[in-house]
């Protein structure tokens, strides 16, 4: 019966995880086809929202160039933008946005100064990081020109992202539009990561033996999603006021993305990588704290090393790539659940931060949403089964822990549940008097009438001593061998122990099972102890097992004529 309703609950749990797994997934990729579909009409009238992908550079020697946007500028020296907005449909209160990443910036119509980004003005950093702005433009202006004055002297080049051009509320809502599926997702994951604290908190002593596996891997859903935050429009234009934490955040979630992983692996995979996940760690976290005090301290930035992050996440990847391969599956069952799910986000690692080497181009976000994705619903999935299998476990180890302490004979309590209240006694210091007690003449009665008359002497004897445990909730009694019991009663030394055990005599001898020629007895012996005094309950209970020998010595064999 124990077997059927485990089954059924196991089933069940299956069945709920599988549900909300499919019905999760099932709602993201609803939203990824709502948010894909015709960008140009969800939100906004597509006639007032214009991107300008076409503009002119004119470097300080005079040069001058079109380009299309978006572009990586060859120069860390000031240039000027010049963006013909005449070619475009014609709207009153128009507003421009443009991304201003590591620069000073000032937007003139013809001389005019209309506009100034100062990104190092109070700035903490010495590049005043970036930020992304809407400027109103003055009605029936022609053209302006932006004035660029690169920050970064390091990086050789300067990244000219796409204009919009329109009404200012059209390019919110066309930012939100862009925007809105990665918010939904990094919502999705930092509740993940606040679900999975709150279940650790709540089983603190499961999730101590599962190595915190689960909540490394919110962890991780975490950082990405903070780093992915990071990358937006809407992220850098609503809260521009705090761009240099925004800049710190990017940077510090790229070089932690790993850590959750390693922290997860490191008790997946063979124990003799244990010390070298360890190493890779700590590594990762002297790089962030070095090139934190580079960055504060105006030396040289984040965005000045990154090459270094990425060597550090290469070796990191190729790292968790060996120590996975040169696993043994045998050995770690484990390896073959986390093979393809590990592979496939350390390629979606790997593969962004070559790209950018080569091409000098951004690929987290692209590859990175599909992993995300993934990532959620693996996530979501693992929490969910886990705390099913945690139910699932609960209720076995209430059947099991029962099964175990208990007599099956009896329903007393047996000799382990005897030997942990042994200890309990003396973890909680409880006085009391200890018994040790045994039924006469058992193993005759065995030999000469059967054990299921001996049985019927223990359960007799098991019956009264049951009865004394209902009436005084102060009183334990324990089977702990065949006709052996042990007794403690939680009283002070003027309890009446003697009166106690007479009654019990009383009621044994007068059992109504057995013939009125055969007497059933038991032999006693008892000892008080004092947790203050007494030197410990073994010794107490040694004497009072002696005692019990020299009471069955005063019993004479009684051969019964009995009828059965």
């Amino acid at each position: 019966m124990k077997n059927i309703n485990l089954k059924i609950i196991d089933m069940k749990n299956k069945l709920n995880v599988t549900i909300l797994a499919i019905v999760f997934f099932l709602c993201i990729s609803f939203l990824i086809l709502c948010v894909s579909y015709d960008e140009s009409y969800i939100f906004y009238e597509a006639n007032s929202l214009n991107s300008i992908d076409k503009v002119e550079i004119v470097k300080q020697d005079g040069i001058r160039e079109d380009i299309n946007l978006p572009k990586a500028i060859k120069t860390n020296e000031p240039f000027d933008v010049v963006v013909d907005l005449s070619t475009y449909k014609r709207f009153n209160e128009l507003s421009i946005m443009v991304w201003f990443p590591y620069c000073n910036a000032k937007i003139y119509d013809n001389n005019k100064l209309i506009y100034e980004v100062n990104n190092q003005k109070n700035s903490i950093i010495k590049s005043g990081a970036y930020t992304n702005q809407i400027i109103d433009l003055p009605n029936g202006i022609s053209s302006i020109r932006i004035h660029i004055e690169p920050t970064l002297k390091n990086i050789g080049s300067f990244k000219l992202e796409k204009i919009m051009f329109g009404r200012k509320s059209a390019l919110i809502l066309d930012m939100l539009e862009k925007d809105f599926l990665t918010i939904l997702i990094a919502i999705v994951l930092i509740i993940n990561f606040l679900f999975a604290i709150i279940i650790n908190l709540k089983m603190k002593e499961f999730f101590k033996y599962d190595n915190y596996s689960l909540l490394n891997l919110s962890i991780l859903g975490f950082i990405v999603a903070l780093y992915f935050l990071t990358q937006l429009e809407t992220i850098s234009y609503f809260f521009g006021a705090f761009k240099e934490f925004i800049y710190f955040m990017e940077y510090t979630m790229l070089n932690f993305t790993l850590i959750p992983a390693l922290l997860y692996l490191k008790y997946k995979v063979d124990l003799k990588f244990y010390k070298v996940f360890n190493w890779v760690i700590y590594m990762i976290v002297c790089n962030v704290v070095v090139q934190s005090i580079l960055t504060f301290m105006k030396i040289v930035e984040f965005k000045e090393m990154i090459y270094i992050t990425h060597f550090i996440m290469i070796v990191t990847v190729v790292f968790i790539f060996i120590s996975i391969i040169l696993t043994d599956s045998e050995k770690y069952p484990s390896k073959k659940k986390l093979f393809f799910p590990v592979m496939a986000i350390n390629i979606t690692t790997l593969i962004p931060i070559i790209y950018y080497i080569i091409f000098k181009k951004h690929l987290f976000k692209n590859v990175g949403l599909i992993t995300v994705i993934a990532l959620i619903v693996l996530g979501f999935n693992e929490l969910s089964s886990k705390y099913s299998d945690y139910k699932k476990e609960k209720i076995e180890a209430k059947i099991y822990k029962k099964m175990a302490m208990t007599d099956t004979l009896t329903g007393l309590k047996n000799r382990q549940a005897h030997e942990n209240f042994i200890k309990k006694i003396d973890q909680n210091q409880l006085s009391g008097w200890i018994l040790s007690a045994d039924i006469n003449e058992l193993k005759f009665i065995n030999d000469q009438f059967g054990h299921l008359m001996g049985d019927k002497l223990i359960l007799a004897f098991s019956d009264i001593l049951m009865n004394i445990q209902m009436a005084n909730n102060n009183i334990n009694s324990f089977r702990i061998g065949g006709d052996e019991f042990f007794i403690f009663i939680q009283e002070s030394k003027k309890f009446d122990i003697d009166g106690l055990i007479n009654e019990c005599k009383i009621q044994y001898s007068n059992c109504t099972e057995f013939e009125r020629d055969f007497t059933p007895s038991f032999s006693i012996g008892y000892c008080y102890y004092d947790y203050l005094e007494s030197k410990s309950v073994m010794s107490v209970y040694h004497i009072a097992d002696k005692l019990m020998y020299e009471d069955k010595e005063k019993h004479k064999r009684i051969i019964p004529n009995m009828k059965y």
